[in-house]
């Protein structure tokens, strides 16, 4: 747990914008979390926290260079929704 809050509870900069690298670090640490809970309930909810996990490192290993993420309310984009956009937004 001490884990999970040293990498999860850093307060927001002033522009609300997080990097992408500290992000996915950060968020890496969450799925493991639900297994100490030891119910399979949560089995949905880690697989798509994973899922999601995975999809931005995707985007960010094919070249679109997320630097920042951040837009209150808005989903990531798809790999094939980029063309050339250099932000993702969450």
């Amino acid at each position: 747990m001490a884990l999970l809050a040293e990498h999860l509870l850093k307060p927001l900069p002033a522009d609300k914008q997080i990097e992408t690298g500290p992000f996915l670090e950060a968020v890496s640490h969450l799925p493991p979390f639900f297994d100490c809970l030891g119910s399979p309930v949560f089995t949905p909810i880690k697989a798509d926290i994973s899922g999601n996990i995975t999809k931005i490192k995707a985007v960010t290993l094919q070249g679109a260079e997320c630097d920042r993420v951040g837009g209150p309310g808005e989903d990531p984009p798809l790999p094939s929704q980029l063309h050339g956009h250099h932000r993702c937004h969450l």
